[in-house]
């Protein structure tokens, strides 16, 4: 499987990332993952970070497909936006 960012577009109200995802013997699909920018600006999210977590999220929903397809259209949470920033902003730890 080959998954491609083919890029975004904007909105007042949200950003909307396409990805194209090739598989041997299956026709290929395109998926957006919209994300509001208030769930932005509330999470004080990096937008240069935006791709990977839509990448990612992508990949796992793909990785997890079986029987029932994974919808062409989806969005990100605020919830998602904040687990990234833990995962990959590690608060740093006071020294005493």
């Amino acid at each position: 499987m080959n998954i491609q960012y083919l890029g975004f577009d904007q909105d007042l109200k949200c950003r909307r990332y396409s990805f194209r995802v090739i598989e041997t013997l299956k026709p290929d699909r395109e998926f957006q993952l919209s994300v509001e920018n208030q769930a932005v600006a509330a999470c004080k999210f990096k937008f240069q970070d935006i791709p990977d977590l839509c990448f990612s999220k992508l990949k796992r929903e793909l990785a997890a497909e079986d029987s029932e397809a994974v919808p062409l259209r989806s969005s990100v949470t605020e919830t998602e936006l904040t687990q990234y920033i833990a995962e990959h902003y590690p608060s740093k730890q006071k020294r005493t």
